[in-house]
């Protein structure tokens, strides 16, 4: 006798992962805000030097930098690939 399967274990299928699509939609969408947050950080941080405030050296704020610019660039190629596999699903015979 062939077991039912209950939803929660229908959505886990190999077959189907949405579960798995909509953890990288939120991975995606959290490295872009991460990005967009670490440039406003740096921004102010760069002001903060100029006026005297902050005593910052300049190897922190390239790393900074550099943590904005790889946390946007992977969120974008993830974003990318969300489309690329929904597009593609919807468009299977």
């Amino acid at each position: 006798m062939a077991r039912r399967l209950h939803k929660s274990e229908e959505w886990t299928e190999k077959a189907n992962r949405p579960s798995r699509l909509h953890l990288n939609c939120v991975i995606a969408a959290f490295l872009v805000k991460l990005a967009k947050h670490l440039a406003v950080f740096t921004c102010l941080l760069i002001l903060g030097q100029a006026t005297g405030r902050v005593p910052v050296n300049h190897p922190a704020i390239f790393l900074l930098v550099t943590g904005a610019v790889l946390a946007h660039a992977i969120g974008n190629m993830l974003q990318l690939r969300l489309r690329k596999t929904i597009y593609w699903r919807r468009n299977q015979p």
